[in-house]
């Protein structure tokens, strides 16, 4: 489309945003006396890709272009995507201001009428130095919109609000609506009101951010009233020491709990990926210890960081794809960590901090669980240190099917420790058995240790059926050229492709 053929508002709004290049003053006079001779071709666009346009603008913005035409403002009171997140950006929060957006946000919503929209995201933040009449004149207008935007049979809603005064409580209508099939909610660390458990939703996807839980109820409305919802997130959230949910149409759980956690309950038969970063409290009663229970046989993707908690209870995983375990250094046991990698070894998958596989085998009295479907190991590690080595060769041992290896070292926290104790004898005392299937290996090179060369040229010259092998350099203190050196003799036994740069 020629630009000169959209009205002079737009194009004005566009520019400004970065979205159409400058023109000169003959362009913008070739635009004005092409808006007054011919009608405009934005308004003859399909309604679809006019909203697209749209879409690029802040609701001030598309307001202006709304101001255009009859045809604009018709575009513009049908937009599906209903923004008002951007509202105060550039304005000065005054309270003359304040009243201006509101009157503003009210007078679309009204001229708008029954539109549907699909998504309506309103950010509101409240001033402290409200009076109580301001304040709560203020919140009733907030949920006076959310009335509306539901009204519009909205399928997705975002509200994000600060400064709250009291709970917040959403009304009823979210709830009960047909329409809804996704929420997200921020309070901004405020206290989130329950729903009644009368209230039965047709919700898939319920986010809950920076927010406060009043009371345990709030589970077992997920439980009970949600009996469509497909994706969980509960990020950031605190108030509630135990968190039980039970749901027969759940796929996907996310949770970042770092605060008040004591025990947590996931359950469901259709889950396919948990995603949860636990920091489980530690000054607990003595009566009663941190505890994790998950029920997902069809779970496909496991992603976990933070604590362990006592005698985690994972149960049986029958189709578990790809497993990450970043678990916590200073509250890792022996036993309940060890229990977590055996429930975990029928994964293809599988990525392990230095300080999971310290904590799983520090003892060095037990031998690692069988893995004999996986195929491709991730150690992320500071690098291959002498202490790590044998724990190392440990967890090898029982991946006879492996054919992909990658260790990645951490070069920024390299402290000093031994990684130049095991040379190639070593390597080839310890006889793995997963040699003869490995295809690919990335070893990243922190420092002037050779334990990663070492074992480098050990795989070299006993995988027969290596096809790559990736060097990758932290530094310029040895350069590519000495490594390169150090596996020449391999390369003569192996076909290879060895390839040596710098990460």
């Amino acid at each position: 489309m020629r630009i000169e053929k959209l009205p002079l508002a737009m194009i004005t709004v566009l520019r400004r945003k970065g979205k159409l290049p400058a023109a000169s003053a003959s362009c913008e006079d070739q635009a004005t006396c092409s808006e007054n001779v011919t009608d405009d071709r934005f308004s003859n666009l399909p309604d679809d890709v006019a909203h697209i346009i749209l879409s690029f603008l802040t609701f001030k913005d598309a307001a202006r272009v709304g101001a255009a035409s009859k045809r604009c403002r018709q575009f513009y009171l049908s937009v599906p995507l209903v923004d008002f997140d951007a509202i105060w950006r550039g304005i000065k929060r005054t309270h003359q201001n304040k009243l201006r957006m509101m009157n503003s946000v009210d007078r679309y919503l009204f001229y708008r009428g029954d539109n549907r929209i699909q998504r309506f995201c309103i950010s509101w933040s409240f001033v402290s130095s409200e009076t109580e009449n301001e304040y709560c004149d203020d919140h009733s207008r907030v949920i006076t919109w959310i009335h509306k935007a539901v009204r519009c049979n909205v399928e997705e809603l975002d509200v994000r609000i600060c400064g709250l005064a009291n709970t917040f409580s959403l009304p009823s209508c979210v709830f009960l609506s047909q329409s809804l099939r996704s929420l997200s909610v921020n309070l901004n660390t405020q206290i989130l009101e329950t729903p009644s458990l009368s209230f039965s939703s047709n919700i898939l996807y319920l986010e809950l951010i920076n927010l406060k839980i009043a009371d345990e109820r709030l589970f077992k409305w997920i439980s009970c009233c949600c009996k469509c919802i497909k994706k969980l997130q509960i990020l950031n959230i605190a108030g509630v020491r135990n968190i039980s949910i039970e749901s027969s149409s759940l796929e996907h759980f996310r949770a970042w709990i770092s605060r008040d956690l004591l025990h947590l309950n996931i359950s469901g038969e259709k889950l396919e990926t948990i995603d949860m970063f636990l920091w489980f409290e530690e000054s607990y009663p003595a009566t009663s210890s941190p505890s994790l229970k998950i029920f997902a046989p069809n779970l496909k993707n496991l992603k976990w960081k933070g604590t362990v908690g006592n005698s985690p209870n994972l149960g049986e995983f029958t189709s578990l794809e790809k497993v990450k375990l970043v678990l916590a250094p200073q509250v890792l046991d022996f036993d309940n960590v060890y229990e977590v990698l055996y429930s975990i070894c029928c994964a293809k998958v599988l990525i392990l901090s230095e300080e999971t596989i310290l904590g799983c085998f520090k003892e060095g009295s037990m031998a690692a669980p069988i893995f004999d479907n996986l195929c491709n190991l991730n150690i992320h590690c500071t690098r291959l240190d002498d202490y790590l080595v044998p724990i190392v060769v440990s967890l090898l041992r029982g991946m006879p099917n492996l054919n992909t290896l990658y260790i990645k070292a951490r070069s920024w926290m390299l402290d000093g420790k031994t990684s130049s104790g095991f040379g190639m004898e070593y390597w080839k005392l310890q006889n793995l058995a997963f040699l003869h299937q490995l295809n690919e290996v990335t070893i990243e090179y922190s420092d002037d240790g050779s334990n990663e060369i070492q074992f480098a040229r050990y795989i070299l010259e006993n995988a027969q059926n290596l096809k790559k092998m990736v060097i990758l350099l932290h530094y310029e203190k040895k350069p590519s050229k000495v490594i390169a050196e150090m596996v020449s003799r391999s390369k003569m036994i192996s076909t290879a492709t060895i390839i040596i740069r710098s990460r």
